[in-house]
């Protein structure tokens, strides 16, 4: 099936390719695994909001987060249970324009 037309908190591009993903209160509640990202190039907007993720993590041998969503502009993390140094893990990403951490 289409995850551009079927899924909740998927919007697609003209190209089909996913430019905006919302797990807004999903039900999130340790660490997220940010790896599953890696194939969303084209993502410019991640919403992980009203969640309990903890922090994340990234698969060891697989290239960095940051190097492969090099459109990322907008992340909402707020209202989680993030606990331990954020900065580090974001500072990659370079067209990133607002963070939400409240």
């Amino acid at each position: 099936s289409d995850c551009c037309e079927n899924w909740d908190g998927v919007v697609c591009g003209a190209d089909g390719r996913v430019f905006s993903l919302s797990l807004y209160s999903f039900g999130l509640n340790r660490e997220f695994n940010a790896s599953i990202l890696l194939p969303l190039e084209q993502l410019r907007e991640l919403n992980l909001s009203f969640n309990s993720i903890t922090g994340w993590t990234e698969a060891k041998g697989a290239r960095k987060l940051s190097s492969s969503l090099t459109k990322l502009e907008l992340l909402y993390l707020s209202y989680n249970m993030l606990n331990g140094q954020i900065l580090p893990q974001l500072s990659g990403f370079q067209s990133l324009r607002q963070l939400y951490l409240w």
